[in-house]
């Protein structure tokens, strides 16, 4: 089955390094609700590949994560889209690269 993985502590830490912000303060609540949406996606995405990473390293064989759909991958390429805008320095030290 995809994306059966449990997601790490290690990856979620990370993770709340960097919080969810919001950009502009004249996005409508649609506006909203998708960048929520996208930066959340991304966040799953990266989680459950830096834990696949981790396992793959430590001899493992699962499979990163499989999108359900375009508009998934899509949603995903946007929100790591906002986490570089929102996060340049850490951006710029590669945290938001894609795994693999």
């Amino acid at each position: 089955m995809p994306n059966d993985v449990p997601t790490s502590d290690a990856a979620l830490a990370i993770l709340c390094e960097y919080p969810l912000v919001k950009i502009r303060s004249d996005m409508s609540f649609d506006e909203y609700r998708i960048y929520r949406n996208d930066w959340n996606i991304f966040n799953k995405v990266w989680a459950y590949n830096y834990t696949v990473r981790a396992l793959r390293a430590a001899g493992g064989s699962q499979n990163y994560y499989q999108f359900s759909s375009d508009s998934e991958r899509i949603s995903y390429v946007r929100g790591q889209a906002n986490h570089v805008a929102m996060y340049l320095n850490a951006a710029a030290a590669g945290a938001f690269n894609n795994i693999p």
